[in-house]
């Protein structure tokens, strides 16, 4: 599973409606890419940083999760851009992006691991 994570920083001059940004960007995201592989989409709202009382590091952090590497290649190649572009009505600043693999993860009780041993070349 690949995921690609759309970061927004905590800025106290930025303007970031995420109500907006779920009813109306998140519809054409589904719209763009439900039939180019897209997996599922998580958005998340910053409330605290690493230490007590701290603010969080980013505002909003949206997650998309994709199949393979190519998918998601192929989409933002399709529609990204576009994407990017709406998403700038919603969130006044330039997104951090990161594209991960998805290699282990655990529920109460469980730990699975996907990938163990394997490393994959860029």
């Amino acid at each position: 599973m690949i995921e690609m994570a759309v970061m927004y920083r905590n800025r106290r001059d930025a303007n970031c409606d995420l109500n907006a940004f779920i009813t109306k960007l998140i519809p054409l995201i589904r719209e763009c890419w439900d039939d180019m592989g897209l997996k599922g989409i998580r958005v998340l709202n910053g409330l605290a940083g690493g230490v007590v009382k701290s603010e969080p590091g980013f505002q909003a952090m949206i997650f998309l999760q994709f199949e393979t590497r190519e998918e998601l290649r192929q989409a933002v190649l399709a529609h990204g851009e576009r994407l990017l572009l709406a998403s700038t009505h919603h969130i006044d600043q330039t997104p951090v992006i990161q594209v991960s693999e998805l290699v282990a993860q655990s529920w109460p009780g469980q730990m699975v691991a996907i990938r163990p041993n394997e490393r994959r070349a860029s």
